[in-house]
């Protein structure tokens, strides 16, 4: 079965369907509320995990609040700031073919999918969770992780090729042969965090598992989260 199929498909986990007991803390819809569009597996992973304590589930779209439009304002402005630093680098690269300008764009560039990651994430949040399936769940969260990923294997290949200038120092302008090897690089680092975000996506999920499932991520698995934590800190360990 096709992986985003299996995540939106009752048959592949029955025992999640057939479960009707709630905490006693949470108000939710009843088993007719499918028709509204909220999720019985979203809302039956939070109420295993104790996110829905003390929670209403709402068919209607809650007002965005002050604090939320606090949110959406730094994420805007974390997109345009950053969409300006790389208009400037990319217009500066043109003129000078030195590497450390594409390691600058590449990690401004993380910073500006982290900026709208969070700005999808905060759209997407509130009551809006419970209409997702599983895989625009996992997507939504899916996209900070490789947003994070992204920025940390950027400052990562800038250590090492800082550190690789300090120990062989390079001509001001970069040759065509090191220019390539950064490219290659800066590639490599995307594709490294576009599989490490989008793992749980692929498959590696507790959606069929609730008693592997994190707190603080209801359909994440405790061991990705795990795997995730050890990754991040071995590469800023290696960036030290």
């Amino acid at each position: 079965m096709d992986v985003f199929s299996s995540l939106t498909s009752h048959s592949s986990c029955p025992h999640l369907y057939h479960q009707s007991t709630y905490s006693s803390n949470s108000t939710v819809p009843n088993e007719t509320t499918t028709a509204t569009g909220i999720s019985q597996v979203i809302l039956r992973h939070y109420n295993y995990t104790g996110r829905l304590q003390n929670r209403t589930i709402s068919a209607t779209q809650a007002p965005i609040s002050v604090s939320m439009s606090v949110f959406l304002f730094f994420s805007a402005f974390i997109i345009l700031e950053n969409l300006l630093v790389l208009v400037a680098v990319i217009s500066r690269i043109r003129h000078s073919r030195r590497w450390v300008y594409v390691c600058i764009a590449n990690i401004t560039l993380s910073d500006l999918l982290t900026g709208a990651a969070y700005l999808v994430n905060i759209c997407m949040s509130g009551n809006q969770t419970f209409r997702l399936t599983p895989a625009l769940w996992l997507f939504r969260e899916g996209m900070l992780f490789v947003a994070l990923a992204a920025s940390i294997f950027s400052l990562l290949l800038i250590a090492v090729e800082r550190y690789t200038t300090m120990m062989k120092p390079l001509p001001q302008k970069s040759t065509r042969k090191t220019y390539y090897r950064i490219y290659g690089l800066v590639g490599l680092c995307w594709v490294l965090a576009l599989v490490i975000g989008f793992l749980p996506l692929l498959g590696w999920n507790c959606v069929c598992s609730l008693d592997g499932c994190s707190t603080l991520l209801p359909l994440y698995s405790k061991s990705y989260i795990f795997f995730s934590l050890i990754i991040f800190f071995l590469i800023l360990l290696t960036i030290g």
